[in-house]
């Protein structure tokens, strides 16, 4: 079901944001922790991003809880 707007990169997570009316609601109920739903609305309201890649290599961002899986 979500292979339209989820995409698994070898390295991460590629999400099309715009795929879906509520996005965030739809990673709630999928079970993305609040922190992570927080990030990608204040990136959607500032940045006004559509695709968002959660990569295992990539840098942490400031200011933002992190977890050591």
């Amino acid at each position: 079901g979500d292979a339209e707007w989820v995409h698994h990169t070898g390295s991460g997570y590629l999400i099309r944001l715009d795929a879906w009316a509520f996005p965030v609601l739809h990673l709630k109920r999928r079970g993305l922790s609040k922190v992570c739903r927080r990030l990608i609305v204040t990136l959607v309201r500032r940045y006004g991003i559509s695709t968002i890649h959660f990569d295992s290599f990539g840098d942490t961002l400031p200011g933002f809880t992190t977890f050591d899986w």
